[in-house]
């Protein structure tokens, strides 16, 4: 519990830091958002000891940070210009993000991965031109046989904080949403 206490702060502390550059951190700018976080990440840590994991769109690499400080080897990767300097956050710094313009393909080896984790990711491939299905068996292609794809995050076609988001237009509405027998049907063909 004093790690994860000492972890929100950590999280807040960027978000203040990273708004002042001008960066989007709403995500982990209040103490619950910061917590959810946490939370996903003593939920992996729980179930993958020791894995070899890969951060799918680690963004700003909130994810990446909580997972090592946990004990897992984890590989931040994002789209993005290889040679794209970190932004100036404590967060960031150390975290050794692969990034790849490609968006169909990977930078590695098949079955390179214990463990995949898409956080927040999945529902904005479709909007920046990319295709779900083939990210999806990407991620599968990456993993090892038996590997686990985890998946936070993900927006919900009826859910009330998105219909109350659309609706008085409170902050980013997700064009994409899903259903539990969508997903289940996107992950199965994948």
């Amino acid at each position: 519990m004093k790690t994860d206490h000492a972890d929100i702060l950590f999280l807040l502390e960027n978000a203040r830091r990273g708004a002042a550059l001008g960066l989007d951190m709403a995500h982990l700018a209040s103490a619950i958002g910061a917590r959810n976080y946490v939370r996903i990440a003593n939920d992996i840590a729980r179930q993958t000891p020791a894995a070899r994991l890969l951060d799918w769109g680690c963004g700003l690499g909130q994810m990446t940070y909580l997972l090592r400080r946990r004990g897992l080897t984890v590989t931040p990767y994002d789209l993005g210009a290889p040679d794209a300097p970190p932004p100036d956050l404590p967060l960031a710094r150390g975290l050794g993000v692969i990034r790849s313009q490609e968006r169909a393909r990977l930078p590695f080896a098949d079955g390179a991965f214990d463990a995949a984790l898409s956080c927040g990711v999945l529902e904005h491939v479709v909007e920046s031109g990319g295709d779900e299905r083939a990210s999806l068996g990407e991620l599968r292609r990456v993993l090892r046989p038996g590997g686990r794809l985890f998946i936070y995050q993900l927006p919900q076609e009826h859910a009330w904080q998105e219909a109350l988001i659309r609706r008085l237009r409170l902050g980013y509405a997700h064009p994409q949403r899903y259903t539990l027998p969508g997903v289940t049907a996107l992950l199965r063909e994948s």
